[in-house]
């Protein structure tokens, strides 16, 4: 099913449905009362560029080290929060509301949709209709509303931020962002939104209304009386440059430039081509796994929530993801936030900023799979962005060359620690892991227009961690280091910061891979080549893989970070068929952390189903599916992070998972359906990319019947029909 149906109007936002074109966001209720329409902006943010590293860090590193090599983990640990730490993120900011105020509205029969097939919102009763779209080439959202019976109504802008509404032409609302917001989490913050420097950037939305009734228009509101159709065209700016530079803080060169996309306006002609625009990318690839039974996403929603998970479930959300993938990320754009390019607070859930300790990266893992390329640019950008920065970073804390990131990103492309406890403040290495995703993305789609940038981007990542890594007992290790947001016992302390754990070296080993993949021949190889060469090996402990050093013991079994699972998935550096013994330990402390997992979070379900299906293991895959849609998932789909946050990260990842059960790559092998995933056995899939080439394939009881490839592949021979249509050349080869 390609489409999102409701009978009620949203009383809430989390209950409201998106539309975006990567650039302008908007989030709309539906209502014929008083309708909201809640505007983001993916440039505006809170603050400027500041400088948060810390010389202390450095001053400090060598002791951090000498603590853990003598076992006093705990000491090491205050002396990093206390004394390597940086600063904390801005946040990412609602520009504001459309409020619509009806007379005459009202009427029986109610329904609101979002097709998913041609982006375009709309909402009706038996006396109005409504439809609404994001135009990616204009950057300008349409609002069209049609009554058989004339309607008047009263139209209002307002923001949470201090601002100000004047009408000289056009209907503006203008205002400034703070110079700072504390984090929500830091609840002690005497002053959390501040003001007091005028540094943070202006912004405006601006609003034409075009209607066949009557028109006034004054400094705080737009009249409409009589009126059978009312259109609101809208569009956005901020006074954010670049992510070095201060932003603009004068709000009438920001009103200008929004009211600049407002010219030569002509609804249908907007809708042609917003339409032509979406479907170019959308239709590429599919994935048609089930009938249409006429129920609404919200009827099979409940049904999933009550055990009954249906096919046409999966694959609503699995359109609903690659649409938010379309609407929330093109070029020229930002890349996708904690909640992607929606948000309604002003002291958003962690920000609302770039996690980069997994979020940012599940956000692109379907993209290229799902042949959403245009998506992945403002991703790369950011990775190539935060080099400047990471690399001072690297310098001021750390003494050595290349460029690092710490867990925090925000537009500023923010790379020191943040302030708190070392499990998530303290890991350099997430600067490794987004430039290992940049490149995974290039050589996957075979982007070869970001050559330039994903080579530097290797390279500077390169070049830190040869310069970081420390030789210890014959081998070159990560230390300080830390486990995303795990504890470990130590002498019956709970401890955050170790040695070369299993996280740390995975994602070291797999960027060094990376640079002799573009250069084995310089110097500069050579010692890149000498230290992979000699780095510390993941090892197997009591429980599978040992996520700690000296396979410490981790506090929670059921931790929702498969972080020390990297070098099984989102990497290859562990195979399936290659590394059997090594596998089976992945899978131990897999199925550990599954089985004592109390709910599955939104992003770590997604993960879940990703390393369930390269596991083959397609029992946990659908069982984790079936806990997902009970547990972390809103009415409008969104994600839901425990107990109620929305994060769009898990929306991206259970499209990764449904990939990965769909068909998985080893050394270049595909594998089709290594997962069978019990709510469906039988599909067409269309468009999928996997190292550059476009498959289509189809499949009946769990095994292919047809595929059809542009360029060679090569295959291993399981779940293939005897009788399988072959369109290309496809090589079948055996694996045990």
């Amino acid at each position: 099913m390609s489409e999102l149906s409701y009978k009620t109007e949203a009383n809430k936002w989390i209950e409201a449905l998106p539309i975006g074109n990567g650039k302008t966001g908007a989030m709309l209720f539906g209502s014929f009362t008083k309708e909201r329409i809640a505007v983001n902006d993916g440039t505006l943010w809170s603050g400027y560029p500041k400088q948060n590293d810390n010389p202390e860090s450095l001053d400090n590193l060598e002791k951090a080290r000498e603590l853990l090599r003598q076992g006093k983990y705990k000491k090491a640990d205050v002396l990093i929060k206390d004394k390597m730490k940086g600063g904390y993120s801005e946040s990412y900011l609602p520009l504001g509301d459309i409020f619509i105020s009806y007379d005459g509205a009202n009427g029986n029969d109610y329904e609101r949709k979002l097709s998913l097939d041609n982006a375009i919102f709309s909402a009706r009763n038996d006396n109005v209709t409504v439809e609404a779209f994001a135009n990616f080439p204009s950057d300008v959202i349409a609002y069209k509303i049609n009554a058989k019976t004339p309607i008047s109504c009263v139209i209002t802008l307002s923001s949470q931020m201090p601002s100000s509404t004047v009408f000289d032409g056009t209907f503006c609302l203008i205002g400034r962002a703070p110079d700072e917001v504390v984090p929500n989490y830091v609840f002690n913050a005497k002053n959390p939104i501040k003001y007091d420097e005028d540094k943070g950037m202006a912004f405006c939305l601006a609003l034409e209304v075009e209607t066949s009734g009557k028109k006034e228009s004054f400094n705080d509101k737009i009249k409409v009386e009589n009126a059978n159709e009312i259109i609101l065209y809208f569009a956005s700016a901020t006074g954010f440059i670049d992510s070095y530079s201060m932003p603009i803080t004068d709000k009438e060169i920001v009103k200008n430039k929004a009211k600049a996309k407002l010219v030569n306006l002509c609804y249908d002609k907007l809708k042609k081509e917003h339409i032509a625009d979406y479907q170019a990318i959308y239709q590429r690839q599919s994935v048609k796994i089930s009938n249409t039974s006429g129920k609404s996403s919200l009827q099979l929603l409940n049904d999933a929530k009550n055990g009954d998970v249906s096919s046409e479930l999966i694959e609503t959300f699995y359109n609903f993801g690659k649409y938010l993938l379309i609407a929330g990320s093109r070029q020229g754009g930002q890349a996708l936030t904690l909640q992607g390019l929606w948000n309604e607070d002003i002291r958003p859930a962690w920000s609302s900023n770039y996690t980069v300790n997994i979020n940012t990266e599940m956000n692109y893992w379907p993209s290229i799979r799902c042949n959403l390329v245009e998506s992945v640019e403002p991703f790369i950008n950011l990775v190539y962005e935060l080099i400047k920065t990471g690399e001072h970073t690297a310098k001021v804390n750390y003494g050595v060359k290349g460029f690092c990131c710490n867990h925090n990103v925000d537009i500023w492309r923010k790379t020191s620690p943040a302030v708190g406890a070392c499990n998530f403040m303290f890991e350099p290495l997430c600067g490794a892991w987004l430039a290992n995703e940049a490149y995974e993305h290039y050589k996957n789609g075979k982007l070869s227009q970001y050559e330039d940038k994903i080579k530097a981007v290797v390279t500077k990542t390169a070049e830190f961690l040869v310069s970081y890594l420390v030789k210890e007992e014959g081998y070159y290790i990560i230390t300080p280091s830390t486990s995303p947001e795990a504890v470990f016992r130590h002498n019956l302390i709970n401890c955050n910061v170790s040695v070369a754990t299993a996280f740390d070296m995975a994602v070291t080993r797999q960027a060094l891979t990376n640079y002799l993949e573009i250069d084995d021949k310089s110097a500069f190889s050579k010692e890149v080549a000498e230290k992979l060469n000699a780095l510390y090996p993941i090892k197997v402990g009591r429980s599978g893989i040992s996520e700690f050093y000296d396979d410490k013991k981790i506090i929670d079994k059921g931790h929702r970070h498969f972080s020390p699972l990297y070098a099984f998935y989102p990497s290859s550096l562990i195979g399936y068929y290659k590394n059997p013994t090594m596998r089976e330990a992945v899978r131990k402390l897999f199925n550990e952390r599954i089985s004592h997992s109390k709910n599955h979070i939104g992003w770590s379900a997604g993960w879940g189903i990703c390393l369930a299906s390269r596991l083959r293991d397609g029992k946990t895959a659908s069982d984790i599916i079936k806990s997902l849609f009970k547990n972390s998932v809103f009415d409008n789909l969104f994600d839901a992070h425990f107990p109620s946050i929305f994060q769009i990260d898990g929306n991206f990842g259970f499209v990764a998972g449904i990939n990965e059960s769909l068909l998985t790559v080893e050394d270049g092998v595909i594998e089709f359906l290594p997962a069978e995933i019990k709510y469906f056995d039988s599909g067409v899939v269309k468009g999928m990319v996997v190292n550059g080439v476009t498959i289509d394939f189809e499949f009946s009881n769990y095994v292919v019947t047809k595929i059809t490839t542009t360029d060679s592949i090569r295959v291993v021979n399981k779940n293939i029909a005897q009788n399988c249509v072959f369109e290309g050349n496809i090589k079948l080869e055996e694996r045990e």
